[in-house]
């Protein structure tokens, strides 16, 4: 794992693809790849069945998880847990609030340019 790994916020998808940083480059080919699209009609028929989004939101944190701890599990040594436990967490800290920004930003932009 890169330590404090940024990545910059108007990078086009050709140079993310060619990014010294190789966790750059795992995002870039994860967002041009056909699961995001999947993923998303998935989260709006969810949407759907609940009444309450939250508990779409819950689910979708508690997969993460899951699907996180299962990918460690299946690579690391027994003990090493916890350490992929804090990387996970590290990541939520530095990550998560400016990417929710950064997204209701570009939201809000394309909503007026309609």
């Amino acid at each position: 794992m890169t330590d404090q790994t940024e990545v910059p916020r108007a990078i086009g998808a050709e140079d993310a693809l060619t990014h010294p940083d190789p966790i750059v480059r795992i995002i870039a080919r994860g967002s041009l790849s056909k699961w995001i699209d999947v993923f998303q009609e998935w989260v709006n028929e969810e949407f759907q069945r609940c009444d309450d989004r939250l508990d779409v939101l819950h689910g979708i944190s508690r997969l993460l998880v899951m699907t996180h701890s299962s990918i460690a599990a299946n690579m690391m040594k027994e003990g090493g847990f916890p350490t992929a436990a804090e990387a996970l967490k590290v990541t939520v800290d530095e990550v998560y609030v400016s990417h929710a920004e950064q997204c209701r930003i570009s939201i809000q932009a394309v909503r007026r340019g309609r």
